[in-house]
């Protein structure tokens, strides 16, 4: 019999993600549609997430682990799904997360249907360490009733108040996020670096985002950005402002790069710079007209 082309990649990477990773898996596994790899990254894990992937791998041919002997960075585990993904269609779970039975399903139907996109994500639902709801995050910027030129601009701001990052996590078309992927980019910048990339698939396809929650993302006190910030807050106040306005220079510089390198057409390119960087000399007066507020209050503290 004629082995079945792979349609879907799951890139799953993990580092100790033993107290989550059963569940995410299973979020996986029980997908309404079957035709996916699962392949599994793990950096290095010295928990027990080996033991429930080895678990896992002799119980579902679809899933592939891949144990690296050492810890080699987010960025490289991330990288690597991609790398090693052969599906047509491609998608990031984190080990924390998980994707609600329906996500490859729906968000498979709309790119067969919409040529034109090359990225679609859903809304989402936050949840706490034991899965408990707190809030729904939507995109409601990305719909599909919103022209593209508008959507398109979401992903050229930096920072953004918006939960646009979250389309990281949406299901692309492979071709498209590996060429993404392989910019040499990544390796020199990981804060940020999710709109780094968006902003390249936004000059390559279009993206949409489905008024439908189709993913649970987890936070809680081992998280990624939780660890992340943590660090960041036990800096010096001066510090931590320098490193945080160094990351948003360099991410914005990148941006406005890859927008003035891309083939899109001249108007359309001064059309999202003007549009931008109009926001951030708001944001930027804004706080200068606070400024005196801020003293104040310190002073009377």
């Amino acid at each position: 019999m004629e082995k079945k082309e792979i349609l879907v990649s799951v890139g799953l990477p993990v580092y100790n993600g033993g107290k989550f990773i059963e569940e995410a898996l299973d979020s996986v596994l029980e997908q309404t549609h079957t035709n996916f790899e699962l392949i599994i990254s793990d950096n290095g894990s010295t928990d027990n997430t080996e033991a429930i992937c080895r678990k896992y791998q002799k119980k579902d041919s679809r899933i592939k682990y891949i144990r690296h002997e050492q810890n080699l960075g987010g960025v490289f585990n991330f990288d690597y799904c991609v790398k090693k993904a052969v599906g047509k269609y491609f998608t990031f779970l984190a080990y924390d997360d998980l994707l609600n039975k329906n996500f490859l399903e729906i968000t498979l139907d709309y790119l067969f249907y919409h040529k034109e996109c090359v990225l679609v994500a859903g809304d989402y639902e936050l949840i706490d360490q034991f899965g408990i709801h707190i809030e729904n995050f939507t995109l409601d910027r990305t719909r599909e009733n919103v022209s593209w030129r508008e959507r398109r601009r979401q992903f050229f701001k930096y920072p953004t108040s918006s939960k646009i990052y979250f389309f990281g996590y949406g299901l692309y078309k492979t071709d498209i996020v590996k060429r993404v992927y392989a910019d040499k980019f990544r390796t020199k910048m990981f804060k940020g670096s999710d709109m780094a990339s968006l902003c390249r698939i936004a000059t390559l396809g279009e993206m949409v985002s489905i008024p439908t929650i189709l993913r649970k993302f987890r936070i809680h006190e081992n998280s990624s950005v939780k660890i992340e910030m943590s660090k960041l807050n036990k800096k010096p106040l001066l510090i931590k402002r320098l490193i945080l306005f160094t990351n948003v220079c360099e991410v914005r510089f990148d941006q406005a790069r890859v927008l003035i390198k891309s083939c899109l057409p001249i108007n359309e390119k001064i059309r999202i710079l003007s549009f931008v960087y109009f926001q951030y000399f708001k944001s930027f007066l804004s706080r200068i007209l606070n400024l005196p507020k801020k003293i104040s209050s310190l002073l009377k503290n």
